[in-house]
């Protein structure tokens, strides 16, 4: 039973990503709930509570009703009926799919399309003569090619989901020995029933929680103050049918200015993007941007969570703890995806499109992190962890969202760029610069890698991420650059190093820059050959004569297999 409360503001949470799922396409059905005619009502549509893929398969409901007056050969004509439509948003083609279903005497029509996210099921009911198969079941059917283009947007009554998840202010310093099991994000064992599913990482988690005082638990904070968050939360950021980032006041109105035109949060934009991330990016990424959506727990590595403020792939050039990306860095995440992950590339969207989208990820993540933050706070206050400020919840929230919204003004300004991009006249110049890259990245003094990518990554460690995620470095032999595999990518990387996941930077200051850029590109080429066999042996071959005149315990050797 204990279990049973405390875990019931997660399930609430879990539950309403379903049911916005389920409700996309149930909200673009209400204007057709009841079609009528002069002959009476000729449509019963049936729309499911629960959430089924689109490619289930049998009826999702049935509907109250019988068939008359239609033949058995009519209706094969019509629940075999394949209809080409053209969408004329999107400029192409698809496809509406009618099959008939037989079931307790009734015979249904399941209607199926790309554009919808479950099967309707679809019953024609009393019609009174032939004719009305004309004059009313085929502009029915035109209708419902209507419905591939119905609104996307969110319904009015959906609001952003309080946080109810456990929290981290940083990452867990107990190392796991496994990754969680599938379905259970690794905090979440905390409370789950079966105490042996995270085997001993689970109480040194509890240990984490109870004695270093770093895991933090939002359903215990007082009711009220959860409330005023709610609130507070709800001026910012609005709903997601109407979302927004506005920091309300008079002494705003420069930096809500800027946060229009500069990151294109305005609420047109913002409108849009709400749109698209329900159709594309909510099964994973959760109303909230949470990263838990009904696929979230499944795949591995999860969903990125916004809610933190931290994005791992970033060309910025602010510090790690407050480095935001630019808006160029989401654009190119969105329009590549992320190798070896669930991530997938949406080059197919338009460009006005993608753009939206990325207002809404800055958009969700604004809103998360002022949440994230003040929930810290005031959980530490509440607990005796911290002295109260007494300052009231609702400008707590406006001032923590305005420090995060500079954050991302700043970042739009801040792009690392090379000192100097080197020049190889052929390809045994980028190895010989591999080969110093392998040393730098051996050498504890130099850039100490290989403490981490253990047998260039394939003995990694497990360790926690600033998310609670298990996380292992990069094994550099699997040819999978999650952040992109261009040369300025990889560089920057090592130079600023990877957000939320404990790489470092290789670069902290100007003076760095000027001593260690020639290492970075070192690095960059040693990364782009290492997962070719035949390149690996051509390294080792400079290497030896780069270390021919060195003593044993200073040479390095590369492991070929």
């Amino acid at each position: 039973m204990q279990h049973i409360s405390r875990d019931a503001g997660r399930q609430d949470a879990h539950a309403q990503n379903l049911q916005e799922s389920a409700q996309s396409i149930s909200h673009g059905l209400n204007r057709f709930l009841k079609l009528r005619s002069s002959a009476g009502r000729l449509l019963t549509f049936d729309t499911p509570a629960g959430l089924l893929p689109s490619y289930a398969k049998g009826a999702v409901g049935s509907a109250p009703g019988r068939l008359r007056k239609i033949t058995a050969s009519k209706l094969q004509t019509l629940a075999g009926l394949r209809l080409l439509l053209l969408d004329k948003s999107r400029k192409e083609p698809r496809t509406l799919l009618i099959t008939k279903d037989y079931r307790r005497g009734r015979r249904t029509w399941m209607v199926y399309s790309p554009s919808l996210p479950e099967a309707l099921s679809v019953t024609l009911r009393s019609p009174s003569s032939r004719w009305l198969l004309l004059s009313g079941v085929l502009p029915i059917l035109l209708g419902l090619l209507a419905l591939t283009g119905c609104d996307d947007a969110y319904s009015v009554d959906i609001r952003y989901p309080l946080r109810t998840d456990w929290m981290i202010e940083k990452p867990p310093t107990l190392q796991p020995t496994r990754y969680n099991p599938p379905g259970v994000f690794p905090l979440y064992v905390l409370d789950h029933p079966d105490t042996t599913l995270f085997g001993p990482d689970r109480d040194w988690l509890i240990q984490e929680r109870d004695e270093k005082k770093n895991i933090f638990d939002p359903r215990e904070l007082q009711q009220e103050t959860k409330e005023l968050i709610s609130l507070s939360l709800r001026e910012l950021s609005g709903r997601p049918r109407h979302p927004k980032v506005d920091l309300f006041g008079s002494k705003y109105d420069e930096l809500n200015a800027k946060l229009e035109t500069q990151l294109k949060l305005d609420r047109k934009t913002l409108a849009e993007g709400a749109k698209l991330y329900r159709r594309h990016c909510l099964h994973c990424h959760g109303v909230a941007g949470d990263g838990k959506g009904p696929t979230g727990p499944w795949v591995n590595p999860p969903p990125r969570d916004y809610r933190q403020g931290i994005f791992k792939f970033t060309s910025s050039s602010q510090g790690q703890g407050e480095r935001k990306p630019r808006r160029d860095d989401l654009q190119r995440v969105l329009l590549n995806g992320i190798e070896g992950t669930s991530m997938p590339s949406f080059h197919l969207l338009k460009s006005e499109e993608i753009e939206a989208l990325v207002s809404y990820v800055i958009h969700l993540s604004i809103r998360g992190q002022a949440e994230y933050v003040t929930m810290i706070d005031l959980f530490k206050e509440e607990k005796g962890l911290a002295s109260p400020t007494g300052q009231k919840i609702y400008e707590r929230v406006r001032e923590n969202a305005e420090l995060i919204a500079n954050q991302w003004l700043k970042a739009q300004e801040s792009e690392i760029k090379p000192v100097k991009i080197p020049e190889y006249k052929s390809e045994d110049e980028r190895l010989e610069s591999a080969a110093r890259g392998f040393r730098i990245f051996s050498i504890k003094e130099q850039g100490g890698c290989i403490q981490c990518h253990l047998n260039m990554g394939r003995d990694a460690q497990f360790f926690y991420d600033a998310w609670g995620s298990v996380v292992r470095p990069r094994n550099l032999y699997l040819n999978q650059f999650r952040g992109g595999r261009r040369p300025i990518d990889i560089y920057w990387r090592i130079h600023a190093g990877i957000n939320g996941t404990g790489m470092p930077a290789l670069i902290t200051s100007d003076a760095d820059l000027q001593q260690k850029e020639d290492w970075i590109w070192d690095l960059v080429n040693f990364v782009q050959f290492a997962p070719y066999p035949d390149k690996r042996r051509a390294i080792q071959e400079k290497l030896d004569k780069l270390q021919e005149n060195m003593k044993p315990e200073q040479r390095v050797k590369l492991p070929l297999d």
